[in-house]
């Protein structure tokens, strides 16, 4: 092959691959995958929709900016097992931060941080038992807290 062609062949990948790459980023950035919670939330309030994420794992962040845009009333805070509840089951304003709390000592922090900016009237804590046993991990702060 002449180094013509080489150069030409080489040129070409690297331009292909950056127009993928550059086409990736702009799906990602077209469905809110990669944007920032404040962009995300506010979206999420003005078109009364749902979020969910496929790469991204920071319920813990999601749910503080959540509670921070939206200043409800209730909260309901644990694992998975407070997803369940609706805010169609109260006569108030509602929020779920379920899954933002894996841990006792994680739910003592979000309370914290969440406390700062908004303080609600009622907060329903589901705990799970295992929480309580003295072999389980109760870390505040996870790696996923980083995630922005």
């Amino acid at each position: 092959m002449s180094d013509k062609k080489f150069v030409i062949a080489y040129i070409s990948i690297i331009s292909i691959l950056v127009l993928i790459v550059t086409g990736i980023l702009y799906y990602l950035s077209r469905i809110f995958e990669h944007n920032s919670f404040e962009a995300i939330i506010q979206r999420q309030i003005i078109n009364n929709s749902l979020y969910g994420t496929a790469l991204n794992e920071n319920v813990f962040a999601y749910k503080l900016e959540l509670i921070k845009q939206s200043k409800p009333k209730v909260i309901a805070l644990g694992s998975s097992r407070v997803l369940q509840l609706r805010e169609e089951f109260f006569n108030t304003s509602f929020i779920s931060a379920g899954n933002a709390m894996n841990t006792l000592n994680e739910g003592q922090y979000f309370l914290e941080k969440m406390l700062k900016f908004h303080q609600p009237e009622l907060i329903l804590l589901g705990l799970d038992i295992w929480w309580f046993h003295p072999h389980f991990p109760n870390n505040a702060k996870a790696p996923y807290h980083s995630i922005t």
